[in-house]
Parts: structure tokens; C-alpha cells; sequence
């Protein structure tokens, strides 16, 4: 795998990124239609593609589970996988959690830290044997129910429900039907 600065993308300018080439054709630059741009992305660039854009670090879009490994093995000791800031916030002022972010919104150190705690607990194969059947279910709804949206379809509000309903069979045993 080449060196990050060396993955291919839209073309980077200084301040602005490659906010000028972030669109596909018959899609536009619409934040919206994100999903239908990255494959346009995929099948422009392939599967790794690097985006520098405004008021956000520079990422990497991974389109083969292959490389996936790759890409996080290569993020460093201490990896920045932004997107959970406010959440980082929140937690960080409440008293119950007592100024802990926990693993999703932490960075750096904080996030290592938590993370080797729990990891045994929560990656060991025989904790995740007992949770593979009813995630499946929950999957094959979810793609049962997302069948009939159409190409064009903005999946964001259904993604967060299917991570919803997956994150509270988990941890509160509770699942609901689409």
C-alpha cells in the first residue's frame, strides 16, 4: 500500500481541498447523495480515495474489505477517527460518566486507553458468537426493507435505525421490527 499523501482522489488545493472535484455526474455536490458520489469515487479512483476537504481532516474512503486492515493497521498507535465530537462533549461534562468519553468519541491516548480495556470483553469470538444470529436477523430486515427504495434513495435515516435497532439487541436485548 502506498503512503497516504500518494492515494489517489479529486484534486487538492490549497485551503479549499478537493471541495471542487467532490461530485459525480447526474449526482451533483449535494453532502445528501454522499453515498452515490463515493462510488462514482470507487469506480473513478478504485479502492482506496483520499479526500481533503474544508474544516475536516484528510480521509481515506475504503471500498475493499481487503484493504480495510491495511488502511487502520497504518493509522498509527493512536488513530483520529473523527465524526463523534459533540457526542465526545456531552459525556465529557456529564457527572455519571465522570468526564470519561468512552470509545466511540474518544482520540488518541484517551482512546487506546479505553480501548485495551474493554477490548477482551467485547471482542473475544465467544462474546460475539452469542450476538451473530440476531444481528443477522436484524441485517436481512433491514435489507428486506430497504429492497424496494431504489437506487437514488438517501439511506442515511434507515442506516442510523438499522445501527440503532443493532446497537440495542446488544446491549439492552431490545429489537423492533421494521
Amino acid at each position: 500500500m502506498k503512503g497516504f499523501k500518494h492515494l489517489p482522489g479529486p484534486k487538492s488545493y490549497p485551503l479549499i481541498g478537493n471541495l471542487l472535484g467532490y461530485h459525480a455526474p447526474g449526482i451533483g455536490r449535494d453532502p445528501k447523495k454522499s453515498p452515490q458520489i463515493w462510488k462514482y469515487f470507487n469506480q473513478v479512483y478504485g479502492p482506496l480515495v483520499r479526500l481533503d476537504l474544508p474544516g475536516a481532516d484528510p480521509m481515506v474512503l475504503v471500498f475493499d474489505p481487503g484493504y480495510a486492515e491495511q488502511v487502520y493497521r497504518n493509522e498509527g498507535y493512536f488513530p483520529n477517527r473523527p465524526g463523534f465530537e459533540s457526542l465526545g462533549q456531552v459525556r465529557k461534562t456529564m457527572v455519571e460518566t465522570g468526564g470519561l468519553k468512552g470509545l466511540i468519541p474518544s482520540q488518541g491516548e484517551e482512546w487506546k486507553e479505553f480501548r485495551t480495556k474493554v477490548q477482551y470483553s467485547l471482542l473475544h469470538p465467544k462474546v460475539i458468537e452469542t450476538f451473530t444470529t440476531v444481528i443477522h436477523e436484524i441485517s436481512a430486515e433491514f435489507t428486506e426493507h430497504v429492497a424496494s427504495f431504489g437506487d437514488n434513495a438517501d439511506f442515511t435515516q434507515e442506516f442510523y435505525k438499522w445501527a440503532l435497532e443493532s446497537i440495542a439487541a446488544i446491549a439492552l436485548g431490545i429489537a423492533k421490527e421494521y
